[in-house]
C-alpha cells in the first residue's frame, strides 16, 4: 500500500511540476506587442511576430518587443462601446 500511495503522490507531483515548467516556457515564448500610440497589446507567438514584420505591419523595437505599423482596431472598439452608452 505504501508504494501505491507514493507513486500516487509522486505521478500528482510530477504533473504539477510539469505544468508549471509548461507555463513557464509558453511565458518565454511570447512577444511583447506595442500599439502605434505606444501602448501594450496582448503578446503574441514568435511565428505571429515574424508574419507581421514580414507583411510589414510591424517593425522590431527591441528584444520580443515588436510595434504595429496599422491601426489595431482598439480605437474603433472604443468608439463603438461611447456610442452604444449615448
Amino acid at each position: 500500500m505504501k508504494t501505491k500511495n507514493n507513486t500516487l503522490s509522486m505521478n500528482f507531483d510530477e504533473k504539477e511540476k510539469s505544468q508549471k515548467t509548461k507555463r513557464y516556457i509558453d511565458h518565454m515564448r511570447t512577444i511583447a506587442v506595442l500599439s502605434m500610440r505606444g501602448e501594450y497589446l496582448t503578446p503574441c507567438t514568435p511565428g505571429k511576430a515574424n508574419s507581421l514584420i514580414n507583411k510589414g505591419k510591424a517593425k522590431l523595437v527591441k528584444h520580443k518587443v515588436i510595434q504595429l505599423l496599422v491601426p489595431s482596431g482598439q480605437n474603433n472598439k472604443l468608439k463603438e462601446k461611447a456610442t452604444k452608452n449615448d
